[in-house]
């Protein structure tokens, strides 16, 4: 995947979680350009994020439940 071709990632990524759910997890790997995109277009369908972060060789979850649009200051 091109790392400058983010338009063509959110298309691709908003194709692939329209069936994704709010208990769904992202799990961060490879591109952080990547990453950024896959937790937004979750975070804006769903209003939370749940990840699963890599440590000490196991998974450990952190959820984030985030405000409606125009509620951050």
């Amino acid at each position: 995947m091109n790392r400058y071709a983010t338009n063509s990632m959110i298309r691709q990524f908003e194709q692939a979680m329209k069936d994704s759910t709010d208990v769904d997890y992202i799990v961060p790997c490879s591109l952080n350009v990547m990453n950024s995109v896959a937790c937004a277009i979750f975070a804006h369908k769903h209003g939370k994020l749940n990840l699963l972060l890599f440590k000490d060789g196991s998974y450990i979850e952190r959820n984030h439940v985030l405000g409606m649009k125009g509620e951050m200051k």
